[in-house]
């Protein structure tokens, strides 16, 4: 085993000891006693060498630090909204985009801006009016954040919008970029310390990420999340970030929302917006807690996004709602719009009227391109029913060959006999099937020679057949 590189600290003292040496040596060349303090010197040079030579050789294993209980100071949680938004921590907002998601957060701005009780009435533990951060990039400022602070009453030189972050370069110029997570947590820390703000809004979450970072993967949202929790613990702040639901109908609430369960995992507490399933005109919504490790969750208010003597959106709280979560969320999931399946077998049902057939696969990868979450197994089964709704079949990849793919059974896939002659494979033969255990009459299917025992052709059981 190859002896390990020598330390600095170890090659200075070896210097040191050579120069004591080389004293010593001369000074019994010329007869001299040698000097009691160089002597000294060697000694301590030689022990201190034996030392960082042991460091090096055997560097300390990592140790863990532990903290007993019993020393450990006791503190009560501190709520910006009691029960729904604590102090210190980082919550999310779900919910479906238009139901009102940043106006309820310009709400809320207003109020800590303004010093007063929160919706519900309940107090603050806020100490009186305080600033608030805005990080948005899907609202216009001019058009839309500062209209809906302006109609919930903030006091507007207390809300501050990130516009982008500057940096300077060596040659003195200034270059904007805007705002990522996790990359630019140290410069919001630095803007929420100056003006001792005590809510940071991100809206939505998932457009300010890095381009490093995956929202599906469960690693890199908790990563991401744990810079901006640390924020909120060193600031003593309340950091809320906004997120879209996605369209995986009929699923638990924790799933819902667009990307990994990791975002519902590392925040401290989850809220969601629906709509009411008892109101029959679609205006009344739901807002409250599903989720929270520091309080009991479950408590939904009713609200309604309703215009202003100016006509600028505002938020109308009324009365508590009997609802859970789940079932505010199927209440969201049908109605009058169609359901999920309903709109994945009209997307299936045109692409395969356009293209003659489409592989599962990319079917889901389109389906995904639109909104819908089809990755899961329940999201697959759904896709599924869809098909059916649609009166779609499945090839078979044993008959076929390549992917299993959608198509409608009056018009049957064929194989391409150019398509076999590239890939060296026999010409393709067309196979007269009888009428099989299915009901129905039968189709005839190309079948290629080599996907046959032995590569001979069809005969008795060996003859396929297909029933629309």
């Amino acid at each position: 085993m190859a002896r390990p590189k020598r330390s600095s600290k170890e090659s200075i003292l070896r210097k040191e000891l050579a120069r004591v040496e080389s004293s010593l040596q001369a000074e019994r060349l010329a007869g001299q006693e040698p000097d009691p303090g160089v002597v000294a010197r060697r000694s301590e040079l030689e022990q201190e060498l034996s030392q960082a030579a042991a460091d090096t050789e055997a560097p300390h294993a990592p140790q863990i630090v532990s903290t007993p209980l019993s020393e450990v100071q006791a503190e009560q949680v501190r709520w910006l909204w009691r029960g729904l938004i604590p102090l210190a921590k980082v919550t999310l907002l779900d919910g479906d985009p238009g139901l009102g998601k940043s106006t309820i957060l310009a709400d809320l701005a207003a109020r800590i801006t303004r010093g007063r009780q929160m919706s519900d009435g309940s107090p603050s533990d806020l100490a009186g009016p305080v600033d608030a951060v805005i990080i948005s990039t899907e609202d216009g400022t001019a058009d839309t954040i500062l209209p809906r602070c302006t109609a919930a009453g903030a006091d507007l030189e207390r809300i501050h919008v990130v516009k982008s972050v500057a940096t300077v370069d060596d040659d003195g110029s200034t270059f904007e970029q805007s705002w990522r997570l996790p990359d630019h947590v140290t410069a919001l820390s630095e803007l929420v310390g100056r003006l001792e703000a005590m809510l940071v809004v991100i809206d939505p979450a998932s457009a300010v990420l890095s381009a490093s970072v995956n929202a599906n993967r469960d690693q890199d949202v908790r990563a991401a999340l744990r810079p901006l929790s640390d924020l909120a613990e060193q600031k003593g702040c309340a950091i809320v970030l906004i997120r879209h639901f996605n369209k995986a109908e009929g699923s638990h609430t924790l799933y819902r929302g667009m990307g990994s369960i990791g975002w519902t995992a590392a925040v401290r507490s989850a809220l969601l917006v629906a709509k009411d399933p008892a109101d029959p005109t679609g205006n009344r919504r739901v807002f409250g807690g599903y989720k929270s490790n520091l309080a009991s969750a479950g408590r939904f208010t009713c609200y309604e996004i309703v215009p202003d003597e100016q006509d600028r959106a505002r938020v109308s709280w009324g009365g508590s709602s009997p609802y859970s979560s789940r079932e505010l969320l199927q209440g969201s999931s049908h109605g009058d719009e169609p359901s999920d399946s309903e709109e994945i077998a009209t997307y299936l049902a045109k692409w395969v009227e356009t293209e003659s057939s489409i592989t599962c696969k990319d079917a889901r990868k389109r389906l995904s391109d639109h909104g819908f979450a089809v990755s899961s197994n329940s999201g697959q089964k759904m896709v599924q029913r869809a098909a059916k709704r649609a009166g779609l079949k499945t090839t078979d990849p044993r008959t076929f060959g390549g992917d299993r793919s959608y198509y409608h059974p009056e018009h049957p896939p064929s194989l391409d006999i150019a398509s076999s002659m590239d890939t060296g494979a026999p010409a393709v033969p067309t196979v007269l099937s009888s009428q099989n255990r299915r009901s129905g009459p039968s189709v005839d299917i190309p079948l290629p020679v080599s996907t046959l025992p032995n590569g001979r052709g069809p005969k008795g059981n060996d003859a396929i057949s297909a029933a629309p």
